[in-house]
């Protein structure tokens, strides 16, 4: 996996997300590809402030909080 986002951009994301569902990030977990599949809680690593992942990942999470938010504006 190309690193080149740090993982303030997920945890800022998750921290969202959780915040505007009421607790509930489930949805913006889900299917985060080979990389996450074997991780137990990827939340962890995705809010270490340590990690990096690849921008494609961050864009997908990004899009993901969008749609459970309901926001339908692109990018």
């Amino acid at each position: 996996m190309q690193k080149d986002v740090s993982c303030h951009t997920t945890r800022a994301i998750i921290e969202y997300v959780r915040r505007e569902r009421g607790g509930d990030i489930g949805g913006l977990l889900r299917d985060l590809g080979p990389d996450f599949a074997t991780l137990p809680q990827p939340e962890v690593y995705l809010a270490d402030l340590n990690n990096w992942v690849s921008s494609g990942l961050a864009k997908q999470m990004f899009a993901r909080a969008r749609e459970l938010l309901g926001d339908r504006g692109g990018l």
